[in-house]
């Protein structure tokens, strides 16, 4: 039984931003050349459910649901007016009753919200099968119920919104191994000890990473790559600055990577004591000596102090740091080990197709 897959996500600004700079002739391009433009630079999911679901014969697309220049120029190629301040949703719709999914995979449902879900069900022309995806802070997990599906990388996640009697499944995240033909490894790497991504405030989100990275910053050579930046700056000594580094996506941040003998991994807060997120995977991938924070259940994903490396103090994270730097041979060999488990058990095409296993089941039930 095939079907007809489409999926909607949003990006960060910070991102669009720096694709336009580098993109000088953007509008000038058509929607298709900017789309694959886009997807080349392997930022986030890119387009690869799109590309995984259709390898097992359906039909599927990858949009971007906040990639203004590009919705944008959908719009004006296929005639579709809208509003300036609801050009977002009304493109989205616009995109949702041409293709006419079986499947409507909805990442985001912080924009994406039950509201909106119910406008969509009413512009399909048959039943459509709603999937979301959430793996970030959540107030009332029962305003997920209206979906057929929800997705989290999270176990914690999954337990509460099984209790708040949604259909939930666990779907770990995991590693697009055509990214390594984009990037060349190499052992000879730049950067001892490193680190990329959000890092928000004391009171945030990202609270116990920003504590920790703080700390690291002080006793580590540890170098950061953030938006975020700018506010730890203001709390450490100044002799540290030339170690904060703008935001780096897509192949930069896996050129980053391939870079780093040790990337340092600390989870959101919000997931407690589970392992959850994509640098564990990202890092493995790249073959690089991943140190991350210990969690209950990262034994059920890597051997811990064989194929990664795990903490849990600040106090052991740097003394950790300073011994792999110090043990080539050790580190290289982890990061080997680490990479191999991710190859094998941890590639983004066997996720995929589990979601696709679970679509099927719920094709079957619904027909």
């Amino acid at each position: 039984m095939n079907y007809r897959f489409q999926k909607f996500t949003t990006i960060y600004p910070e991102f669009v931003s720096q694709f336009l700079e580098q993109t000088p002739n953007y509008e000038c391009l058509s929607y298709q050349d900017l789309y694959d433009r886009f997807v080349g630079t392997h930022y986030g999911w890119s387009n690869y459910f799109a590309k995984h679901i259709e390898s097992f014969g359906n039909i599927a697309e990858d949009l971007f649901a906040s990639f203004e220049p590009l919705q944008k120029m959908w719009a004006y190629e296929n005639n579709v007016k809208y509003s300036d301040e609801n050009w977002l949703k009304e493109i989205v719709c616009a995109q949702i009753r041409k293709f006419q999914p079986d499947i409507l995979f909805l990442q985001d449902l912080y924009l994406f919200d039950q509201s909106f879900r119910d406008q969509v069900r009413e512009i399909c022309k048959k039943s459509v099968i709603l999937v979301g995806w959430r793996a970030a802070p959540t107030s009332d997990f029962s305003s997920f119920k209206d979906l057929d599906l929800i997705l989290s990388c999270i176990p914690l996640f999954v337990k509460k919104m099984r209790a708040c009697g949604c259909n939930a499944a666990y779907i770990p995240m995991g590693f697009e191994h055509t990214v390594l033909d984009s990037i060349k490894l190499t052992q000879n790497r730049t950067f001892d000890f490193t680190f990329a991504g959000s890092l928000g405030d004391k009171h945030g989100a990202h609270s116990q990473r920003y504590a920790l990275i703080e700390k690291m910053m002080d006793n580590t050579p540890l170098q950061v790559w953030s938006n975020d930046g700018a506010k730890l700056k203001e709390a450490i000594s100044s002799q540290f600055k030339n170690r904060f580094h703008g935001p780096v996506f897509g192949l930069p941040f896996y050129e980053l990577l391939a870079q780093s003998k040790i990337i340092f991994n600390s989870h959101i807060d919000c997931v407690e004591n589970y392992a959850a997120n994509m640098r564990l995977y990202e890092a493995t991938g790249m073959g690089v000596c991943l140190l991350t924070d210990w969690k209950d259940n990262l034994s059920k994903i890597f051997e811990p102090e064989e194929e990664v490396i795990t903490y849990r103090s600040g106090e052991e994270a740097i003394e950790k740091v300073h011994y792999l730097l110090e043990h080539d041979t050790e580190r290289q060999a982890i990061a080997v080990a680490g990479q191999q488990r991710t190859l094998k058990d941890h590639a983004l095409v066997d996720r995929v197709a589990t979601v696709n296993n679970l679509i099927m089941k719920m094709l079957a039930k619904f027909s």
